[in-house]
């Protein structure tokens, strides 16, 4: 394909205009250089269109009655035979994967049924707060038993203190 001169582009009315509305000048003459080759490579000439197709390769195309005459019904109905329409699904086929697939969403939902909701899990979440109270009573109690058990204990070696005492008493009085 040959191509003819490029289209006229006055480079300078561009750059001015772009300068006057207030793009510096560097910016607007590599701008005008790129719309010149973007016009060069991208734009098909007078010429280009009349290499591109004659009036001899459009009538090569196939007309309304040549896409009429194609396939008459004759043609299409010896186009597939019953045996093989066999090989393609029935209604029924259709029918049976459309039961089963019902049933698999049936299974699904009855596991997503089991599930936990948002309620038992806010349910849940309640419990768990409770137990946790529970446990800092708990906590508090167990502190508290520490400190009687130390006292008994105190006491307890008190007792004994108070026990022994009196008895080398009594061994020195004896």
């Amino acid at each position: 394909m040959t191509r003819s001169a490029p289209i006229p582009f006055d480079t300078h009315r561009f750059v001015r205009r772009l300068t006057d509305e207030g793009m510096p000048t560097g910016q607007a003459e590599v701008l005008a250089e790129e719309q010149i080759s973007l016009l060069n490579s991208n734009l098909a000439t007078k010429q280009d269109l009349a290499n591109s197709a004659t009036k001899r390769d459009l009538a090569n195309f196939a007309t309304k009655q040549d896409l009429a005459n194609f396939a008459t019904k004759e043609d299409l109905a010896n186009f597939a035979t019953k045996q093989d329409l066999a090989g393609f699904a029935t209604k029924q086929d259709l029918a049976d994967f459309t039961a089963k697939q019902n049933l698999a969403n049936l299974a699904m939902n009855k596991a997503v049924a089991k599930c936990a909701t948002k309620e038992d899990l806010a349910g849940l979440e309640q419990r768990v707060n409770v137990v946790a109270e529970d446990v800092a009573v708990l906590k508090s109690d167990v502190r508290t038993l520490k400190w009687i058990v130390a006292g008994v204990g105190f006491g307890m070696l008190t007792v004994l203190l108070g026990v022994s005492s009196l008895m080398l008493k009594i061994f020195q009085t004896v």
